[in-house]
Formats: C-alpha cells, structure tokens, sequence
C-alpha cells in the first residue's frame, strides 16, 4: 500500500496529544479581528468579546486573509483553491490496486481501511463547500478510464475542501511586521504533510526570538515592492 496520512485521524491524534500536554481547544469560536496598538500584538476578537493576547499564531488556511483590522504589511496574500474529492469502498481483501496513481486530473489512493479516494478538482477563489455532481462526474470518468474495474465499486462519501494557495506556490512562515504576530499558512495542499516540521520551526522562532534560516524563503518580506 502507499504511505499516506489520513487527515482526519492525524488530526485527531494531533487534538488527543495537545490536549494531554495541557491544551486548551475551543471549537465553534468566530475570530472577527486581530487587535493592536503601537506595532504590538494586544488580543483577538473572538464571538464578538475582547481576547488579550501577547503572542499570536495566525494559521487560518484558506481564511488567513479575512480577518479584520489586520495591517496590509503583515496580512497574508492568500488565494483560496476549492477541491472536491470523494471515496469508494473496495472489497475487504480484495483490493483492486495497493498504491497512488498520479494523473492529470487528480490522484487516486488506495487506502489501507478498503476506500479508494479520488480527487481533487482545482476551482481558484472559491471557498464554498458545495460537491457539485458535474465536478464528481468528470472525476470519475477519468478514473475509470484509468482503471474500468472501478465502475463496479459502490460510492463512499464525498466533501470539498479549500486550499490555501498563496501567489508564488510557498507557504507564509515566521514573524511579521505586527510584533507578537506569527504566520503559519499558505500550505496549499501540504499542509498536514508539513504540520510536523512547521509546528518544529514555528515553536523555534517562537520562544528563541530567533528567525531559523530554514526559514528564510517564507517570510512576507519577499512581497516587497510588489
């Protein structure tokens, strides 16, 4: 079988392991705005209440860019790629294929568990999570022409999601010109890929208040002057 992550056991499994390290998750919260004053970091607006804050990591994906009253110099250009994907189930033992195929219009995985996922459309500046049947139709008409003994697996499920493209292909790392400020975004379609080495790096400039010269290449300034 391909080695792959399935999203959505990592992160749970990353949720599981923050909250055993003394984490505090609050789910269904609206962040609205960045406060600040002076340069300075000073909280959030979080369901419409003030939130102080010292110390901020914006890592919103492809909502990055909304939030308000952020300054233009340490806001994050990014632009949101809507992908829609779905599954099939493949018999238990009696798997069609065991690895990744690449094609021009997406992937297909084989995962492990028996489902076959395959994806993903690319649709720039969407952020909706509507799956459009046109978009599944195209999707599988491509994939049974690579492998025809797909038409005879049964449907899965199907989901959108959003990524967080950004104008030259790199991610947003690091810290910006809004003191207390940090991005981590901007991933595009490897951000649980590179979770690990970005929450390594992130944490490193964080309590060192040195930048890694890993780095380097992510920083905002690299859009000066355009």
């Amino acid at each position: 079988y391909w080695h792959f992550v399935n999203n959505r056991l990592a992160n749970q499994a990353l949720l599981t392991a923050f909250q055993q390290a003394g984490g505090q998750l609050h789910e269904g919260m609206a962040v609205s705005a960045i406060q600040h004053r002076h340069g300075r970091v000073t909280g959030l607006v979080v369901n419409g209440e003030d939130v102080p804050a010292e110390t901020l990591v914006l890592a919103a994906g492809a909502w990055s860019d909304l939030l308000a009253d952020l300054p233009a110099e340490a806001g994050p250009r990014i632009k949101p790629v809507k992908g829609e994907m779905f599954s099939l189930k493949m018999p238990p033992g009696e798997p069609i294929f065991r690895h990744m195929i690449s094609r021009p219009a997406g992937v297909m995985v084989a995962h492990r568990a028996g489902d076959v996922v395959i994806g993903g459309s690319k649709l720039p500046g969407r952020r909706d999570k509507t799956v459009h049947s046109g978009t599944l139709a195209d999707l599988l008409q491509s994939a049974h022409r690579y492998i025809p003994a797909l038409r005879e697996l049964p449907f899965g499920q199907s989901w959108a999601g959003i990524r967080p493209g950004t104008e030259d292909g790199l991610p947003y790392l690091g810290p910006t010109p809004l003191a207390g400020l940090y991005l981590a975004t901007g991933h595009y379609m490897d951000g649980i890929l590179l979770a690990p080495i970005t929450a390594q790096l992130m944490s490193e400039t964080i309590l060192s208040g040195q930048l890694p010269a890993d780095l380097a290449p992510f920083q905002l300034a690299r859009h000066a002057g355009t």
